[in-house]
């Protein structure tokens, strides 16, 4: 699912949400662009985090299971 529309719909269902966006070395900057104009239009506060994902030597290696790694990572930070 797309988290982009789970925040529309939590918003529309007057769920409180604190929305945030984990910037990494991977995601092009329309990716943060795009969760601005949201959040925006939506009236919500985005927090956007700065990380340097690649210090970290499980994920600099290029595993297999990166994607997940890059989660769990995300999920921490977030925390």
């Amino acid at each position: 699912m797309d988290s982009a529309y789970l925040l529309y719909a939590a918003v529309r269902n007057g769920a409180q949400v604190q929305p945030y966006f984990v910037k990494t070395p991977f995601q092009p900057e329309f990716e943060l662009r795009d969760a601005r104009r949201l959040a925006a239009e939506l009236k919500v506060r985005l927090i956007v985090l700065e990380y340097d994902i690649l210090s970290h030597p499980q994920v600099s290696s290029n595993p297999s299971d990166r994607c997940y790694l890059l989660d769990i990572q995300e999920i921490d930070i977030i925390g």
